[in-house]
């Protein structure tokens, strides 16, 4: 099963698109995005137009390769005095709009993660730290609590 139609990929791409090479696009999508196609239901609408739109692309893409899965990866090539060296991993199996489109789907962003506040970090590490001073109420507790004199 693929993400797109036919009629879905010739609205995205201009091109007469068959269900055998949607699914020739499918398959090697999985390996980049991580999800397959069983998990539709789960997706939000817009990761579901993504990868409809990135398996569209593929397809396309891939209709006009030459030997597609005969390649070999290679970083550089020199020959005649001219020089070729792909800007990115995966360009020799990967389409360009494909790939932007996968770069768009929700789990492939970066996250934020907040820094946890000296509380947290105390109930996270049940002891006290430096970044963690001074949140004892008693002094019993506190480790920096009476005595202490610079060296």
């Amino acid at each position: 099963m693929s993400w797109a139609t036919p009629a879905e990929a010739l609205t995205a791409t201009g091109e007469e698109i068959t269900q055998t090479q949607l699914d020739m696009a499918s398959s090697l999508l999985e390996i980049f995005v991580g999800v397959v196609d069983t998990a539709a239901a789960n997706l939000s609408g817009r990761d579901s137009r993504l990868l409809k739109k990135a398996e569209a692309y593929q397809a396309a893409w891939m209709s006009g390769q030459v030997d597609l899965f005969g390649r070999s990866d290679v970083n550089l090539v020199v020959q005649d005095g001219l020089q070729y060296s792909k800007g990115d991993p995966d360009a020799h199996v990967l389409a360009p709009l494909a790939k932007a489109s996968i770069m768009r789907l929700s789990w492939m962003r970066t996250r934020t993660i907040e820094p946890l506040t000296p509380t947290q970090a105390l109930a996270l590490r049940k002891k006290v730290t430096p970044e963690t001073m001074g949140l004892y109420d008693d002094d019993e507790n506190d480790e920096m609590a009476g005595g202490w004199t610079p060296l």
